[in-house]
């Protein structure tokens, strides 16, 4: 005998999945804390501290989360930076060279950000971790 096919119920909400749009999470009329990829280094540590946060999610000139910085992320280039003339907390969180890259640097762009002193373009280093 043949079973007739069950339908979705179209009057279910759907929860989002676990990547899914955290906003809908949100009270309506508040916004997530996030921060820009060109945001300093310096501020993105002072709003971590003023909202008591580990980490904030980086986002695009579009909007979309493309990574997030973290006391690991900072700790872990202030590390690589110490050798260097580069003051960590100057550098923006992302550079927009690195827009395509997910994952660590290579040892080669590690060592290409750690010998430039250009804050401002070219070969800049960056400080978050991408998604």
């Amino acid at each position: 005998m043949h079973k007739p096919e069950a339908k979705p119920s179209t009057n279910v909400k759907r929860r989002p999945g676990p990547f899914g749009p955290a906003w809908a999470f949100l009270p309506q009329g508040q916004e997530p804390l996030t921060l820009e990829d060109k945001t300093p280094a310096s501020d993105a540590i002072e709003r971590m501290v003023d909202n008591g946060f580990s980490q904030i999610p980086v986002t695009s000139r579009e909007g979309r989360i493309i990574g997030d910085f973290s006391w690991q992320s900072f700790g872990k280039r202030a590390t690589d930076l110490r050798s260097s003339k580069i003051k960590a907390t100057d550098l923006p969180i992302r550079k927009q060279s690195d827009a395509g890259s997910v994952g660590p640097r290579s040892p080669r762009r590690q060592r290409q950000a750690q010998q430039s002193p250009d804050l401002h373009g070219g070969e800049t280093a960056s400080v978050y971790e991408s998604d």
